[in-house]
């Protein structure tokens, strides 16, 4: 679950002698939503690219993922494309994965199929479910779960409560020791292919709607900080938003 969505999207370029991403265990390229309203649903559109986690770290992951966050506390529901270096206790592999977090904290992984990275796209679905708190998760029109773990029947309506992108991580058990923090480091190990990820988002009155608003925020972006140590992330409309990891 993306933390620049409950703090505020900013775009953050600072160059860190080590490239870490501050005190946070995971890196970001992401879109967040940002028209004030609570939503139903989230829907992304993209191309299966590959995905290589951070080599040198046991349960280190790469993923491309729409979240819809139920309550800035933060509780949340996730579905995209993952891959975790050997070793992890979540999954090993490039994969289809969903997950959900509480509002007490807890993490709860869901993994799918294994599948490649052929550049063939796919969609990813998260929407209300008739039981009240409750939410469904797709791919490609077909279930693959539901989250029953949330407090509310909506999204929050605060920037990024409905977010897509890019994280980089180490395992979420955050085995050091890291540099300076136990965060998520950048380096030439790891990287991600293009990713287009197109949005649409679910009204309280059950329409389906592209972003018509956004905000983002990538750390460590490439420019100040040199290739192999960054995150691309650009927005080609309000409701596209393209990343990568070089």
């Amino acid at each position: 679950m993306a933390l620049s969505a409950i703090l505020g999207l900013t775009i953050s370029t600072t160059a860190l002698a080590d490239y870490d991403c501050a005190a946070l265990t995971h890196c970001y390229s992401v879109a967040g939503l940002n028209d004030g309203k609570t939503t139903t649903g989230i829907f992304g559109t993209w191309q299966s690219s590959a995905l290589n986690p951070d080599s040198t770290f046991v349960g280190s992951h790469t993923n491309t993922t729409v979240w819809l966050l139920t309550s800035t506390l933060p509780s949340w529901v996730e579905v995209g494309l993952i891959n975790y270096s050997p070793g992890s206790p979540y999954g090993s592999g490039y994969e289809v994965y969903w997950a959900e977090g509480d509002s007490s904290g807890n993490f709860y992984f869901h993994a799918g199929a294994s599948t490649t990275a052929d550049g063939s796209e796919h969609n990813y679905e998260i929407q209300q479910n008739s039981h009240t708190n409750w939410f469904n998760v797709y791919r490609d029109y077909k279930f693959v779960g539901t989250s029953t773990k949330q407090s509310y029947w909506t999204s929050c309506s605060a920037v990024g409560c409905n977010e897509a992108g890019g994280e980089l991580g180490v395992s979420f058990d955050c085995p050091g020791p890291r540099p300076g923090t136990c965060g998520s480091d950048l380096d030439p190990s790891e990287s991600a292919g293009g990713f287009d990820v197109y949005l649409q988002s679910k009204s309280t009155g059950g329409a389906w709607y592209y972003w018509p608003s956004a905000a983002y925020s990538t750390d460590l972006g490439c420019g100040p900080n040199p290739s192999g140590y960054c995150l691309n992330g650009y927005p080609y409309y309000t409701y596209e938003w393209s990343w990568n990891k070089p």
